[in-house]
Formats: structure tokens, C-alpha cells, sequence
């Protein structure tokens, strides 16, 4: 959970994916699986709107910072089509697992927790308790 925020990072995830493939905000709404839904078109836009916003706003930071703690990462080649939140979470599920107190979080829970240590809300990440490969 984010703070000032009802819903799992997990349902924003999968409402991003969902957008990617393709799904409108319009039928995403009308899907009655999601946990804690309905939500309205508006909220879903809202969502997306802030997510994609910090994806381009930190992602290039974030890859530069993983990449100083995993040198030897894969690094995904290709275009960033058809959108950047897609090729970091492809990047992420290459990479987390070479980030040992990383491994289980999402390319979403992974970024938040980056942007919350550039901005000061925890102190630092010891790179040597992170990684072990």
C-alpha cells in the first residue's frame, strides 16, 4: 500500500499492464475481478497518469543506480515501444533476482522504493547487503 492510498501497488500494477496490452481504462473498470473495485475510469486514469509520470520522471536514474549495483545485469536491447513502463518491468524481472532484499518486489514496489530513498525517506542502501552474485 502506498500511504494516502486504498489500494494495493498490485492492482495499480496489473491495471498498467492491462492499459499496455491494450485494454482500455473504460473496460478495465467493467471488470468485476479486481480486488477492492469497481473503481471508476477516473481513478484508473489517475493511476496511470502518476505511475507513468514517476516511470519517466525516475526510471533512467533507477537503471543507472541497479546497474552500479549489478554491473553484470541483463540489459534488455530493443526499442522502448510501445511504452517505457513495459521495457522496465521486462528489465526488472531479468534483473531483481541478482538484488537479494529486492528479489520478491515488482518493477512498481522496486521503483517506489527507489524514489523513496533518493528522496530522503529512508537513509541509504548498503549495496553490500543488497546483492550477493
Amino acid at each position: 500500500m502506498v500511504k494516502h492510498q486504498q489500494v494495493a501497488l498490485e492492482v495499480q500494477t496489473h491495471i498498467l499492464k492491462q492499459q499496455d496490452d491494450g485494454i482500455s481504462l473504460a473496460d478495465l473498470c467493467a471488470d468485476e475481478q479486481l480486488p477492492g473495485g469497481p473503481y471508476t475510469e477516473k481513478t484508473l486514469w489517475r493511476w496511470t497518469k502518476r505511475w507513468r509520470e514517476i516511470v519517466e520522471k525516475h526510471s533512467r536514474d533507477f537503471v543507472a543506480w541497479t546497474l552500479k549495483l549489478v554491473p553484470q545485469a541483463p540489459f534488455p536491447l530493443g526499442s522502448l515501444q510501445p511504452s517505457l513502463w513495459k521495457w522496465l518491468s521486462r528489465w526488472w524481472v531479468e534483473t531483481r533476482e541478482q538484488i537479494l532484499s529486492w528479489k520478491e518486489l515488482s518493477a512498481i514496489q522496486s521503483l517506489r522504493r527507489y524514489v523513496r530513498v533518493i528522496g530522503g525517506v529512508a537513509t541509504s542502501v548498503n549495496p553490500t547487503k543488497c546483492v550477493h552474485r
